[in-house]
């Protein structure tokens, strides 16, 4: 940098800029100027103005740099949670007997809101009691996807006959379609007691193939077993890295997302319900691990004593 008189130019020219006032600032005089203090304001406005934004530019892009991807993985987890606890998931329980059920699982079932804050259960007020029609077309069904496609139709037909008076959601609950879950005891083909149609948006549990297990002496009610399998089913709704065919190694048999599971064990699974380590994984990837730790706390609450 050119020197003027011991100091650099640019100091020089600063100080001149500062001191007008006191002095004539004309060029013949930049070499004989008296800087004095000046010449640290001329410092200070260096600092300021040219190498504290360079420094500060640097660190921004190494902090960027070194940071961007656990920010981004960051705020993707928080906004997957959030799509999850802004609002609870909307759900509709049908209840669809051919015979009067030992009890009306309404209760029960909107009970469920106060125990977590994931889903939103509404329970229309009247049990569906099928036609002979409905009934027609359950024994004609082609295998599950004809099981599920005539319990849409008997939904879709109570629903245009006005039969389906629905409690309200709680407040929070999406005011989209919810998903629609039935509750039943018309078997489902090939003696399963759960089934879901491919997009999860309609779900059914049924009481036919398990009755013989439950309610009996020393025993869990067939209402244990409602609850329980309503908590497997509405998750299940939602996380889709659950796959229903995955097997379960022999230390997590008697998870409640072991789909696979014996009918004659459903009795443990009731009794004692339980998360795996690999299903809390797949719960936690797919909605956040706030959410899996909110679905662990409510299975947890369904352990039985006995």
């Amino acid at each position: 940098m050119e020197q003027t008189a011991g100091r650099p130019r640019f100091f020089v020219k600063v100080c001149m800029n500062l001191t007008n006032d006191r002095a004539a600032a004309h060029p013949e005089t930049l070499g004989i100027l008296e800087c004095g203090p000046c010449e640290e304001e001329g410092m200070d406005i260096f600092i300021k103005y040219v190498l504290i934004p360079v420094v500060t530019g640097v660190v921004a892009v190494v902090i960027a740099f070194f940071v961007k991807d656990p920010v981004r993985r960051w705020l993707e987890k928080r906004r997957e949670l959030g799509q999850h606890t802004r609002s609870r998931i909307s759900v509709e329980i049908h209840q669809v007997f051919t015979r009067t059920p030992g009890s009306d699982y309404a209760g029960l079932i909107t009970g469920q809101n106060s125990e977590q804050n994931l889903f939103s259960f509404a329970v229309p007020m009247w049990i569906v009691e099928p036609s002979s029609g409905d009934l027609r077309s359950f024994r004609e069904a082609d295998g599950k996807l004809g099981f599920m496609k005539a319990v849409a139709g008997l939904l879709t037909n109570a629903q245009k006959g006005g039969k389906y008076d629905v409690y309200a959601p709680l407040p929070g609950g999406r005011i989209d379609t919810p998903k629609q879950l039935v509750v039943t005891d018309i078997p489902i083909p090939g003696n399963y007691y759960a089934w879901n149609t491919p997009n999860r948006e309609l779900l059914v549990i049924s009481t036919a193939s398990v009755e013989p297990f439950f309610g009996g002496v020393d025993q869990h009610s067939i209402s244990d077993f409602v609850e329980t399998m309503l908590v497997r089913m509405a998750v299940f709704s939602v996380v889709s890295q659950l796959d229903p065919s995955a097997d379960h190694l022999d230390s997590s048999v008697g998870c409640l997302f072991d789909f696979t599971i014996e009918l004659k064990r459903t009795q443990a699974v009731v009794s004692k319900p339980f998360i795996c380590h690999d299903c809390q994984g797949r719960i936690a990837s797919c909605c956040g691990v706030d959410f899996s730790l909110e679905v662990r706390k409510w299975v947890d609450s369904k352990r039985k004593n006995a």
